[in-house]
């Protein structure tokens, strides 16, 4: 009987507490989980490419890294531009739809490779969950149409 009991409170409890989560962070949070147990348990075809372009008058290298399950479905892609301050950007996708973006601002200078700045947004079908934290200089929108066309350039070849 105090099991059942126990079990029932417990229950109770959880039901309660679950309904106090708001949707947008259980989202947020199932988003989360995906990246980490996909990042974990898959092995991944990558393709690497390289090149330079030119940005304030100058030649900066770049890479791109395509994470993929296959050639139609795609992981991750990770941008890097490289410089005395660097920019990587890393785009997750779940059945070829953008779910988080991450964009890192990196100073390289005297080699320290610190981190200066990380925005991080998660998006539900096109729509930014994590509103409270927009960063100006990196509008969501602008990110989530860049992590569209690194999954359609994916496609492409």
């Amino acid at each position: 009987m105090k099991q059942t009991l126990f079990i029932l409170i417990t229950f109770m409890s959880v039901t309660a507490y679950s309904q106090t989560i708001p949707d947008t962070e259980f989202k947020i949070s199932e988003i989360n989980t995906y990246i980490e147990d996909i990042n974990e348990n898959e092995q991944f075809e990558v393709e690497n490419i390289n090149g330079t372009l030119k940005k304030n008058n100058k030649d900066i290298d770049y890479n791109i890294s395509y994470f993929a399950f296959d050639a139609t479905q795609l992981f991750s892609v990770i941008y890097q531009e490289y410089d005395e301050i660097s920019t990587n950007k890393i785009f997750y996708y779940k059945k070829n739809k953008v779910v988080a973006a991450i964009v890192e601002i990196i100073n390289n200078k005297d080699n320290k490779d610190r981190l200066e700045e990380q925005v991080i947004y998660f998006y539900d079908v096109d729509t930014l969950l994590n509103t409270a934290e927009i960063n100006e200089k990196y509008p969501p929108d602008s990110l989530l149409n860049e992590g569209k066309n690194r999954l359609k350039e994916f496609l492409a070849h």
